[in-house]
């Protein structure tokens, strides 16, 4: 969920002015163009709160959600764009997330778990044994409230965490940063991370 306050970005090639920009699942890194002015807000959901905040999984873009939300999220985008000083833009989302963002808008205890067990699972079939559910149950709930199969998922936060490890320690062996993310071997992360996170671990250390 994001909120340009400035001039327009790019995202994937299309450009976005001042406003409300709803990001939708993607199962890939995506690429953004910012211009030195650029100013940005907005918070993440945790896994699967967004469907029950916008009532659906969001599949476009702003154009994709209820319309007496997105007015809401309108009003919002004006007083941060009115309101200077990233604390006090902080303080102002904060609020107004207390105030329209509750407990019903979470995903089951289930899911929850699910996620858990999905992220250090060697085989995902252990964790529908786990949960007392089959995997056909596992995979329908998680394409529901994420639009990525258990699978995609592993795979995307293996990724994540593994440019989040060279972040904290660039001088890593790359072999064993491999194993350690559960990666059959240091080939394997090289391919996932450049097709999931378009770039290799190697040209990622670079850019640190």
């Amino acid at each position: 969920m994001l909120f340009n306050l400035g001039p327009p970005i790019r995202l994937e090639g299309k450009s976005y002015s001042s406003g409300v920009i709803v990001l939708p699942v993607n199962t890939t890194a995506r690429s953004i163009t910012l211009s030195a002015d650029t100013q940005l807000a907005g918070f993440r959901f945790n896994p699967g709160v967004s469907v029950g905040f916008f009532g659906k999984l969001v599949r476009r873009d702003a154009e994709d959600i209820d319309a007496s939300l997105l007015k809401k999220l309108q009003l919002l985008h004006q007083s941060l764009v009115t309101t200077s000083g990233h604390n006090a833009r902080i303080v102002l989302m904060y609020k107004w997330l207390q105030q329209h963002l509750g407990i019903h808008h979470c995903p089951p205890q289930l899911f929850k778990d699910a996620i858990e067990l999905v992220e250090h699972a060697q085989e995902i079939g252990l964790v529908s044994d786990e949960l007392a559910l089959s995997q056909r149950q596992l995979e329908r709930q998680f394409k529901a409230l994420t639009g990525m199969t258990p699978k995609q998922w592993q795979r995307t936060i293996r990724v994540k965490n593994t440019f989040m490890a060279l972040k904290k320690q660039p001088d890593i062996e790359l072999a064993a940063l491999a194993v350690n993310q559960g990666f059959s071997d240091q080939a394997h992360m090289t391919r996932e991370c450049k097709t999931i996170g378009k770039i290799t671990p190697k040209q990622y250390l670079k850019l640190l």
